[in-house]
């Protein structure tokens, strides 16, 4: 299983996934990186950026994604796992 299947995974038991969480579920540091292969394969996302401190005060700010499942339907877009991987 790639990287971009098992974060795909990880969107259907979250609504909105973090690079925190991805890396505490499954040790995957570039969230974003996959994100931009996934949508160069069609798959579409919403993102927000979430602003925060951290432990010592400091402003941080990251992304957080949520797949658009309208806009893949809209595009005729690939649904599932099963279709990304037909398609290898």
């Amino acid at each position: 299983m790639t990287q971009g299947e098992m974060i795909l995974k990880l969107l259907d038991e979250y609504e909105w996934v973090s690079p925190v969480l991805c890396y505490r579920e499954l040790y995957i540091y570039t969230l974003s990186t996959n994100i931009s292969m996934l949508r160069q394969k069609g798959f579409r996302f919403e993102q927000r950026q979430v602003n925060t401190t951290n432990r010592f005060g400091k402003p941080i700010h990251f992304l957080e994604y949520k797949r658009d499942h309208e806009a893949e339907k809209k595009n005729n877009q690939p649904k599932d796992l099963l279709e990304i991987m037909e398609a290898k």
